[in-house]
């Protein structure tokens, strides 16, 4: 029988931390196996040099994990989403969209307070809802909110640094 037990407490925190996406950053492939973790778990490195495309956000973004339980079949899944907004059509971002709905990427998210995580590690991302908007009125939302779903054994896996610092190529949007 695995022992599955526990090692800390954890501190009640200070009142100083910010929610929200900043920016996500796309990656076609990544094989586990060239991933380098630390004794926590914390991403520090990364070989090949894997393309990871940049897409800057407003604040039309969130991420969730929700960790789901069961204990008659003796699973834990934890379901990794994103949900972003994209703003302003046009024909180059049409064709890199249906690109996503089409591919499994995984995901690095980096987040308001400075973190990145890293979504869909083992089994990869889904877009699993898109819609492409122009809303009625002249200040309505234009462009593109999509969803992206991960279901993984564990968490996304935290970064120990920015992607392009543990060996990621960084390739800027335009």
């Amino acid at each position: 029988m695995a022992t599955c037990l526990f090692t800390k407490g954890r501190k009640k925190g200070c009142k100083d931390g910010i929610s929200g996406v900043l920016n996500v950053y796309f990656i076609n492939d990544l094989d586990p196996a060239n991933i380098t973790k630390d004794v926590n778990g914390i991403i520090t490195a990364v070989t090949g040099s894997p393309s990871a495309y940049k897409y800057e956000l407003r604040a039309d973004a969130e991420f969730t994990q929700t960790i789901t339980a069961d204990k008659q079949t003796g699973t834990t899944v934890f379901e990794q989403k994103l949900a972003i907004a994209l703003h302003q059509m046009d024909a180059t971002s049409h064709k890199e969209i249906k690109l996503l709905a089409y591919s499994s990427p995984r995901i690095i998210v980096e987040t308001n307070d400075g973190k990145y995580h890293y979504m869909g590690e083992i089994r990869a991302c889904d877009m699993t809802s898109g819609s492409i908007n122009s809303g009625k009125a002249l200040t309505d939302f234009n462009g593109y909110n999509l969803e992206f779903t991960a279901m993984e054994g564990s968490y996304a896996p935290f970064l120990n640094a920015a992607p392009a610092t543990i060996g990621f190529t960084v390739v800027a949007g335009v």
